[in-house]
């Protein structure tokens, strides 16, 4: 029996502990259309994280407006403390994101302080967005910052 709670005891600290507890898995959804401008729009809204970074505690934020194609892109710390206090500190130098349709496909034009630069979404569904070689899951991120 004191076995079984020691058990129990390690499994439930590691799952409570476990920082890929906030990625927000699906099974593999449809394709979004991606020449369909509204659409791409739409399901990039909300949080990622990098798959490569999947144990960081930064998130990166689009935010865009319904009837507009621009979004800063926000790489944001995330961490239980801030989602509880509802505070949450954002960098001042953001890369600008706006949507272009090229060759009936939507990219994304990155303006930030390092330059600018058009890329290519090579795909995106519900919960997974491929921009080049780069690989970012849905993240569930701070509700509160959706209003």
């Amino acid at each position: 029996m004191k076995l079984f709670i020691l058990v129990f005891f390690v499994f439930g600290i590691y799952g409570c502990s476990n920082t890929n507890s906030n990625i927000i898995y699906f099974e593999a959804g449809d394709k979004i259309d991606l020449s369909n401008i509204d659409s791409v729009r739409e399901n990039l809204n909300g949080f990622w994280i990098n798959e490569v970074y999947i144990d960081k505690n930064y998130i990166e934020w689009f935010d865009f407006d319904k009837n507009r194609n621009t979004s800063s892109w926000d790489f944001i710390p995330y961490n239980e403390n801030d989602y509880q206090d509802k505070v949450v500190p954002i960098s001042t130098c953001s890369s600008i994101v706006e949507l272009l349709k090229l060759n009936n496909r939507v990219h994304l034009n990155v303006v930030g302080m390092g330059g600018s630069d058009t890329i290519k979404i090579e795909s995106l569904n519900e919960n997974r967005l491929e921009i080049g070689k780069t690989i970012y899951l849905r993240h569930r991120g701070y509700d509160f910052m959706d209003d």
